[in-house]
């Protein structure tokens, strides 16, 4: 009962304290509508880790696609979400891509936007991008027959591919095993990584390294071992 009553305070002032940030720092500066900016918000939450296609948005919501880029440019200013491209050697081709995106601070997922059920695998994968995100690192995702959640770029080069999946059923592990392996040989690499709940393993298969890490452990790699 106190935990229950405790937790709402928690959401409660969060909820608030969101809510304040769209008011105070985009509506207020930008004089834009709030009801559109948190029905935006409201959607990116629930669709955390997902591909946002600014376009298809625009229709559903009845917005101009050029209001739609402005919110998202608000958005990422406040620093509430980043949105990462599809990797594509074409710089082109990735401005015009559907981005993936990931809220900058996880405690937002379930105080607002629309849930049914706890999706673990959603908040896994954006914490993931957030340890990415706070090495400076270079995100994308790489979609081109088979799909990989992460690819993380240095300088003029791929180094990592990681795949992130809470729940490795059997199903699930061949799927997220064949789009490792797509990627690592999209880009050239020997070994790429699939971050899981609980295993804490490798495995070689076709000639590549997949080194299968739990998230607390990914998480507390302070020595970036787990990264090149």
């Amino acid at each position: 009962m106190f935990f229950s009553f405790s937790t709402n305070i928690v959401l409660f002032y969060r909820n608030n304290y969101l809510s304040d940030i769209v008011h105070k720092d985009i509506v207020e500066r930008y004089n834009t509508n709030y009801k559109k900016i948190k029905n935006l918000v409201d959607y990116l939450v629930s669709n955390t880790g997902l591909l946002f296609s600014p376009r298809k948005y625009s229709r559903t919501y009845g917005l101009s696609l050029d209001s739609v880029d402005n919110y998202i440019g608000y958005l990422e200013e406040v620093f509430l979400f980043s949105l990462i491209p599809k990797f594509d050697h074409s710089f082109r081709k990735q401005q015009l891509s559907s981005k993936k995106t990931y809220i900058m601070d996880v405690g937002y997922f379930g105080t607002t936007g629309f849930h049914v059920s706890e999706n673990r695998g959603q908040l896994y994968e954006n914490a993931v991008f957030l340890h990415l995100f706070q090495r400076e690192r270079e995100i994308f995702y790489w979609k081109n027959g088979g799909e990989c959640d992460l690819v993380v770029k240095e300088g003029t080069e791929v180094t990592d591919i990681i795949q992130v999946c809470c729940d490795l059923s059997i199903k699930t592990k061949e799927r997220e095993i064949n789009g490792l392996l797509a990627a690592l040989e999209e880009f050239d690499l020997e070994e790429g990584t699939i971050v899981t709940s609980k295993i804490d393993e490798e495995e070689t298969i076709d000639g590549k390294k997949i080194r299968y890490i739990p998230l607390w452990k990914f998480l507390l790699d302070g020595r970036h071992q787990y990264l090149k």
